[in-house]
């Protein structure tokens, strides 16, 4: 007649390792769905730019790759504004942090100058002082988006070494969820025409 051995019972610390294994792997999963969640919800975000609408100067045209896009006269007592409007398709909510317009800051060469918006004033974007950023730290829900108005001046001491400038993706949008951070580019150029009073 054989004996019937008995499974060896469970020491404390034993459990102890399980659980704690245990928790690892919860916390890896955890971290992959986190990760995996707000990688797809910053993804969906997208940027589009309209026209400048601009006054004290003429609105020509500048060619972009095989893109023709509007582009204003630089002179002085000129002004552009144009309309960025950030949307989130997604289905979680994310936050429009800032918007940020490369070139226009005060240390840039261009003519130009980020100005204030709709009680927005612009400040030197903290990783350069070339570019201009208009700070928002707006909630943008589910399927919803924001429209925020930049704009820009003449710009003493800056000046244009060709006919036309012209910048790809710009502007560009910082959004953020759950701690983390995405500059989204806009689906339009920015460009400029040249003047007597701003040729180098």
């Amino acid at each position: 007649m054989s004996e019937t051995v008995e499974p060896e019972a469970a020491t404390p610390n034993r459990r102890l390792g399980l659980i704690f294994v245990g928790l690892i792997v919860l916390a890896i999963l955890m971290g992959v769905r986190w990760w995996y969640g707000t990688t797809v919800a910053l993804n969906q975000v997208f940027v589009v730019v309209s026209s400048p609408a601009c006054t004290g100067t003429t609105i020509g045209a500048a060619e972009v790759g095989d893109v023709s896009v509007a582009a204003p006269e630089v002179v002085p007592g000129m002004r552009c504004e144009v309309t960025v409007n950030v949307a989130n398709p997604g289905t979680v909510p994310v936050t429009l942090s800032r918007v940020t317009a490369p070139g226009l800051g005060p240390t840039s060469d261009l003519p130009v100058l980020a100005a204030e918006a709709e009680d927005r004033t612009p400040s030197a974007d903290s990783g350069d002082d070339k570019d201009a950023s208009y700070l928002v730290d707006e909630r943008i829900e589910p399927g919803g988006f924001l429209d925020i108005t930049i704009a820009y001046e003449f710009r003493e001491g800056g000046c244009l070494a060709d006919e036309t400038y012209s910048a790809a993706g710009w502007p560009t949008a910082q959004v953020t969820m759950s701690m983390r951070t995405k500059a989204v580019t806009a689906d339009r150029a920015f460009a400029l025409r040249a003047s007597d009073e701003s040729a180098c």
